[in-house]
């Protein structure tokens, strides 16, 4: 969020002050605070003063075009979302735009306003979320600090016990067996510390640390015990000897015994009569049938914060443990404290990892499903999403005969540089809604709006369906309810209402065509092309079909034959008919 009164910033950017102001007006009007600019290069003049968090741009621009903008964007922000608002429904363009970092691609429509807003909110939540992604990674990277810094403590102990290695190196030809003993003690820290740097799962590190310490201190039995969720209880977390099973379900009281003494005070101890000390507590002997002689029991401890305590029993060597042997110890508790610690830290940077990408994967899963079943997917299509809305989506796009539609109101350039945006934009939208409801009415899939301009689908329901008999009525029905829309244009002073229809009938690829994010049900290939020519050669208040339509409706309908169409990148022109009556 920036500081513009802590509203989210939208930079829109179109060379059409039209657009720009509608735009403007109609983000303003839902909160946001929105700043607008006709170039590219203006964009990034206005970034390097300001922030944003959402910019909206055109694809057709002067000095720098919409593509060339979102790769600018991406090189000096490239957590910022670009949305793509246009005219153009090219679908190399699309894939582009989206190729070079754009985060969605709206085409400019009657609805264009609730569009925006919802694809406002998207961008900008889809940036909360990169920025939200950034803070964890500061703290992980803040955690990997720690962590560097307990292996750093690591080292200087490597150090100081590669120097003791050194020292009982040169003395060996002279040592006696406890010499050969410490440096039994020294190899296996060493092994220990090792341990820290390369295994990461807690439990393994722990069971291997008291292996060695049992192994190294000559004792009888080794035991780790970790304070519970509580701080009050000690549980045996690993136990090894003869009766260390039976230790698996016996749990201390911290400050009772001598591992409740050490895990409260936080000290060291050596008990070289464990008998007669009045902090033993004889009851885990009575349970496990185990004789207690001598412990060394040692705290677990993170800099003054106390995880739990180590300790060994019995030597098998000597009557009981002195000095040496705790110091020494002492240092195996160094080492598993640590290997407990980066255990923790590591788990808990996975944890957040597993939040961050299961929230990231909610988002997006939720972002396709609204974006599925948005407003510009027909009603037939949603019913078959609803009915099997991963399945649906997943279909292969195949090839089906079917009537493509194009209606377009001649002159609407020159009404929209003269009229009032608002008044021009309701008007509009009237007129979308007057012709959506005759096309629902004939069975027909609006495909999209562009502009002033509609795009109809009609599939057959059956193998007996007339699917050109059906566009032939609608694109009749609609010039009939333009005839009565007429007075009222005029009336508001926007000039005669004065529409084109060209409609053609063949095969074209059909399904759900888009990015990942962002899919529409079209129809694409050279019969739409077609139909978008005859639109474009009709004169106004006409219904011009081609002759494949003719053929299929020629029992049904009068119609006048006029001179054949040439068609861009067809060798064959198309014969365009004046349909002048239609049976009802």
């Amino acid at each position: 969020m920036s500081s513009d009164s802590g509203r989210t910033k939208v930079l829109v950017v179109d060379d059409d002050r039209f657009v720009r102001q509608i735009l403007q007006e109609t983000l303003e009007s839902e909160g946001y605070a929105v700043q607008t600019a006709d170039n590219g290069q203006k964009v990034l003049d206005l970034l390097k003063d300001d922030e944003f968090e959402v910019v909206l741009t055109d694809m057709d621009m002067p000095q720098m075009d919409g593509l060339t903008l979102i790769s600018r964007l991406k090189e000096v922000r490239p957590d910022l979302p670009v949305v793509v608002l246009s005219g153009t429904t090219d679908l190399d363009t699309v894939i582009e735009a989206m190729k070079r970092g754009a985060s969605d691609y709206l085409v400019k429509d009657k609805d264009v306003s609730t569009t925006v807003i919802l694809a406002a909110q998207k961008a900008s939540g889809k940036y909360r979320m990169a920025r939200q992604n950034r803070i964890l990674s500061e703290q992980l990277k803040e955690r990997n600090l720690a962590l560097e810094k307990l292996n750093k403590e690591n080292l200087l102990l490597l150090e100081r016990l590669q120097h003791f290695n050194d020292e009982l190196e040169q003395k060996v030809q002279e040592t006696t067996a406890a010499l050969r003993y410490r440096l039994a003690e020294s190899n296996a820290l060493n092994l220990v510390a090792s341990a820290i740097s390369s295994v990461m799962e807690v439990q393994p590190l722990l069971e291997m640390i008291m292996g060695k310490s049992k192994e190294v201190m000559s004792a009888e039995a080794s035991s780790l015990m970790l304070l519970d969720e509580t701080g009050r209880e000690l549980v045996f977390n690993v136990a090894t000897g003869e009766k260390g099973e039976a230790l698996r379900e016996v749990r201390l009281k911290v400050g009772l015994g001598i591992a409740g003494w050490v895990a409260q005070t936080g000290d060291p101890l050596l008990v070289p009569d464990a008998y007669q000390d009045s902090r033993f507590n004889r009851d885990v002997d009575k349970k496990t049938g185990f004789r207690t002689r001598s412990i060394l029991c040692v705290p677990l401890k993170i800099q003054d914060r106390i995880l739990g305590v180590v300790q060994v029993i019995n030597s098998k060597e000597k009557e009981s443990f002195d000095s040496e042997d705790l110091q020494t110890f002492t240092s195996f508790a160094h080492h598993a404290a640590i290997g407990i610690e980066n255990a923790r830290l590591y788990q808990e940077i996975r944890r957040k990892a597993d939040e961050l990408h299961q929230a990231l994967e909610r988002e997006r899963w939720l972002t396709i499903q609204r974006d599925k079943l948005g407003m510009y997917v027909p009603k037939s299509v949603v019913e078959e999403i609803e009915r099997g809305r991963e399945h649906a989506l997943a279909a292969p796009i195949r090839t089906v005969d079917c009537t493509i539609l194009f209606s377009d109101i001649e002159g609407f350039t020159r009404i929209a540089e003269t009229a009032p945006p608002r008044k021009l934009l309701d008007m509009l939208n009237k007129y979308h809604s007057a012709m959506n409801g005759i096309i629902e009415k004939h069975e027909g899939i609006l495909d999209k709006f562009i502009g002033d301009g509609i795009m109809v689908v009609f599939l057959p329901k059956d193998e007996r369906d007339n699917h050109a008999l059906r566009a032939v009525r609608c694109g009749v029905d609609m010039q009939q309810e333009t005839a009565l829309m007429d007075q009222t244009w005029v009336g508001q002073g926007l000039g005669n209402l004065r529409v084109r229809i060209g409609i053609n009938t063949g095969e074209v690829i059909s399904g759900n065509i888009g990015a990942e994010t962002r899919m529409d049900y079209t129809v694409i290939g050279d019969n739409v092309n077609v139909a978008s020519r005859l639109e474009s050669n009709a004169r106004t208040g006409e219904v011009f079909i081609a002759d494949s339509v003719y053929q299929r409706v020629k029992n049904f309908v009068k119609a006048v034959k006029f001179e054949p169409i040439p068609v861009k990148n067809r060798v064959q022109p198309v014969q365009p008919y004046s349909v002048t009556l239609v049976d009802p």
